[in-house]
């Protein structure tokens, strides 16, 4: 359809696509999802800044009830947290380099060549499937808060490849012996609240007793074949829009440290837990060519990856990037995550940065995001009314942010100007 269009069909797709506010998921509700029948939880969770968790129900029964462990912050149980855990990508290079992942089945039309943001398997000529697993460690100390942006980042790996997601099932692994059935309840309730936003049911799932709490969701999703938006389907000349601002890594630092306000904190679970359901939207367009979602490599990361999957080079303008304004003092101040240390290793060979970029703003696009934003590559024509269709569905701060380019066919894949390789201007 045009893009003219998308206007009225976003406006038709709002409750399917996730936009209308869900009623809560009770913990009661989500805890025989997976057989945490451990007696009432407290309400809905708290906002703001990182409290200490009761750590076993026991200790909410009564002054009768069996002494409970001293209380724990979710984020001491993990050596990482959100995306930020992912294998940095030179190791993951590394350890698939030799592993045969595609025997040439003719219907799969994304797999792992291309590190895409899902798998795509052709059911028929109207229908393709999509499929996805996403989890990690906590990020933040609220349960319920943990769960919402687990499952929201699952959830929007669809999204991203212009699909509409049409099932979950979680993904959980929690040292039992340190938290009680009450808390990992409500871990699973904050999933449920996202799925039922998402409109989808979260149908069951696979738990484990593991030493470090570990949650997400596997998500099935559908779309027609040719409203699939994979990251390898760039063209030069493709204007870049981010539609979410970056820093989630330095302001979930933050949170660990206490360093973030209560007003900061909700801007970043805000932030996470929006769900990208404007890409089923732009999935129907055929004039945005290119989806993929910012997430544990960072922007540039993940920039680099569309380049390499599409054969081009990037430009990109450094000061058109959105940000959220607490992350800018707090990389200044070299509140980071580890994450971007290594991110930057495994493939700042391939990005020109300009001398007047400064490190901070260079540590912001190699932050890791969890539940980041989408990344559209678009033909220039459609530019302005793609963005004008993401900032009318809740992004405000979407911006155009440089171009995909011609690459420099003398030099070496991956050297900076070639294909597969990011230019970075002020």
């Amino acid at each position: 359809m045009k893009l003219l269009g998308l206007g009225r069909a976003l406006a038709k797709s709002k409750a399917l696509l996730g936009r209308q506010p869900a009623a809560p998921v009770s913990a009661q509700a989500a805890a025989p999802l997976l057989r945490l029948l451990a007696g009432s939880p407290r309400p809905g969770s708290h906002v703001g800044r990182p409290r200490p968790l009761t750590t076993s129900a026991a200790a909410e029964a009564g002054a009768d009830a069996p002494a409970s462990p001293a209380p724990v912050r979710l984020t001491q149980l993990s050596h990482g947290g959100g995306c930020g855990c992912k294998i940095a990508p030179g190791k993951l290079q590394e350890i698939l380099r030799n592993v045969q992942l595609d025997f040439g089945c003719k219907d799969l039309m994304v797999g792992a060549s291309t590190s895409d943001d899902a798998a795509v398997y052709r059911l028929n000529k109207d229908q393709a499937l999509i499929l996805t697993t996403d989890f990690f460690m906590p990020i933040v100390d609220d349960p319920r808060d943990f769960g919402r942006v687990a499952a929201a980042n699952a959830i929007s790996d669809v999204y991203a490849m212009g699909g509409r997601p049409i099932l979950a099932l979680s993904v959980l692994g929690m040292p039992v012996e340190k938290l009680g059935a009450a808390t990992i309840s409500e871990i699973v309730a904050g999933g449920a609240d996202m799925c039922r936003q998402a409109g989808i049911p979260l149908a069951g799932g696979h738990s484990i007793d593991s030493p470090e709490p570990i949650f997400g969701l596997v998500v099935a999703g559908l779309a027609h074949p040719d409203a699939i938006r994979a990251n390898s389907t760039g063209q030069q000349g493709d204007v870049l829009i981010l539609t979410k601002p970056l820093g989630v890594g330095a302001m979930t630092t933050a949170i660990k440290k206490g360093l973030l306000g209560e007003e900061g904190y909700q801007q970043v679970i805000k932030a996470m837990t929006t769900l990208n359901s404007v890409g089923a939207v732009l999935g129907q367009e055929p004039r945005v060519h290119a989806i993929t979602d910012v997430t544990g490599f960072g922007l540039l990361g993940h920039l680099l990856e569309v380049c390499r999957g599409s054969n081009v080079t990037a430009t990109l303008r450094a000061s058109a990037v959105p940000l959220m304004a607490p992350a800018i003092e707090l990389a200044k101040r070299g509140c980071l995550p580890g994450a971007v240390k290594r991110n930057w290793e495994s493939y700042g060979h391939s990005v020109g940065l300009a001398p007047e970029v400064e490190p901070w703003l260079r540590d912001l696009m190699v932050d890791p995001q969890t539940s980041g934003g989408l990344l559209l590559a678009v033909e220039p024509g459609a530019a302005q009314e793609v963005l004008e269709t993401c900032r009318g569905a809740g992004f405000e701060q979407a911006s155009i942010i440089g171009t995909l380019d011609y690459p420099n066919p003398m030099l070496a894949p991956g050297e900076v100007g070639a294909t597969g390789s990011v230019v970075v201007g002020k």
